[in-house]
């Protein structure tokens, strides 16, 4: 059921059902404009998981007018989210919650409604509010302007939600010179703004300049169970329809931190130092075979598709062909490798299992323990030798996402590097470290 055959058969069954019973209930929307909103809700999918938030947004508005359904004002109201217009967001959303979906609905229209519920909560706080004073507090018929609007002269003295971003603000009333101030807002800010009027000289005028068409305030009641009505001038919102793709994914995040362990085998070859005292070195194969492997993987995802991180390894490695192979006249051996190393990775698609590819720089130690033999002098003892030199590393892989916190990556890599002994010899010793395992990452958006 977890293979891509099947959740395509399961999600073409689902537009299926979800078609025939919008089909049967609202004979009276063409087969033309149906395809027309299926091609543009797909289109806005595309651009929507490819960072292109405002074309999907485009995408996604057009759909809806053409075929209205609660997943089509889902996914405007995620694209207006990402572009920080908070407060269209939120009505989008409660938009949603508002649509009168019968209980014989698609199940993709139920789980819209539910997702945009958890959705607005993480919306609603983000929105910043301004509350505007003009001084003198007596001034009355005052006519009010937030970035050239007029918005109503009851509203002064309230908590008003706007977008993030600068806002200009303009109070005027008769006799008065209009004040005018300019205020920066940023996400869950609740500031007020102070705004004095100056008695003009001469004859108050008249009247008041006619105010402009009342700009719609969210008001700050509202509340995301969507049980307030509409304001006044919103026209009633349209039957729903089915849409052409289900709702359930979220908008693409350019960012996320990524925290994971890996487990493998580890196979050496190459050669290894053997004695400090002459610089010898021999067969790595003659001292070490592949063993178990471990590790810890840290790292971020920016700009989409590039990771980086860093990895500390450690392996225990099987034992090859007796001690007597590296030094004669002892009998036991064992050896254990580490890497820490620094990594930069590309991912294809971070949404989609896709390719993986990395390079890393970093440190290899190796350990080898040979133990004294049958045949070694008295009071012979285990000796250890440890030696350490620069790798470079190349590796690729498939990322899977399995959910919305957690990535798997089943990788082959590749270090390539020298030992250098310890102990003051000058022999080098070059080796390549193949790693066969599978890494799994918490993975959090932000």
């Amino acid at each position: 059921m977890n293979s891509p055959h099947a959740r395509h058969v399961v999600a073409a069954a689902l537009c299926l059902a979800a078609q025939t019973w919008a089909i049967a209930a609202f004979a009276q929307v063409t087969d033309a404009e149906r395809a027309v909103a299926r091609q543009l809700f797909r289109e806005g999918d595309d651009l929507q998981r490819a960072g292109k938030i405002a074309e999907a947004l485009d995408r996604f508005q057009r759909a809806e007018q053409a075929y209205a359904a609660p997943t089509n004002m889902l996914r405007i109201a995620e694209c207006q989210a990402a572009l920080g217009r908070l407060v269209e967001s939120a009505e989008s959303y409660r938009t949603v919650l508002r649509s009168p979906v019968p209980e014989d609905a698609p199940a993709p229209f139920r789980a819209a409604l539910e997702q945009a519920k958890g959705e607005l909560a993480q919306v609603e706080p983000r929105i910043p509010k301004l509350r505007v004073v003009p001084e003198p507090a007596r001034i009355s018929a005052t006519a009010f302007r937030i970035d050239g609007q007029a918005v109503s002269a009851a509203l002064l003295g309230e908590r008003i939600p706007l977008d993030p971003g600068p806002h200009r603000v303009q109070v005027s009333a008769p006799g008065y010179a209009s004040g005018d101030a300019t205020e920066v807002l940023r996400e869950r800010d609740d500031k007020t703004l102070h705004i004095s009027l100056v008695a003009s000289s001469g004859t108050p005028p008249a009247a008041v300049e006619a105010p402009l068409p009342v700009l719609p305030v969210l008001p700050p009641s509202a509340t995301s169970t969507g049980d307030a009505a509409p304001p006044a001038h919103e026209v009633p919102a349209p039957p729903v329809y089915e849409s052409p793709v289900p709702a359930g994914s979220r908008p693409p995040l350019n960012r996320s931190v990524l925290i994971g362990a890996h487990l493998g085998v580890t196979f050496p070859t190459g050669t290894v130092p053997t004695d400090r005292s002459n610089g010898t070195s021999t067969d790595i194969g003659n001292a070490s075979l592949g063993g178990l492997a471990v590790g810890l993987d840290v790292g971020v995802r920016v700009a989409r598709r590039w990771y980086v991180g860093g990895t500390l390894e450690h392996a225990e490695l099987g034992q090859a062909h007796g001690a007597a192979a590296v030094l004669p006249t002892y009998g036991s051996e064992s050896s254990n490798t580490s890497l820490l190393e620094l990594v930069a990775g590309f991912i294809a698609n971070p949404d989609k299992p896709s390719f993986f590819g990395e390079v890393g720089v970093g440190v290899r130690w190796y350990t080898l323990v040979v133990s004294p033999g049958a045949q070694s002098a008295a009071g012979a003892r285990d000796r250890h030798q440890g030696d350490l030199g620069p790798e470079f590393t190349l590796g690729g892989g498939i990322w899977i996402p399995a959910g919305r916190n957690l990535r798997l990556l089943p990788e082959l890599t590749a270090g390539f590097g020298t030992f250098q002994t310890f102990g003051g010899s000058e022999g080098q010793a070059g080796h390549v470290f193949i790693s066969i395992g599978l890494a799994g990452f918490f993975n959090a958006d932000f």
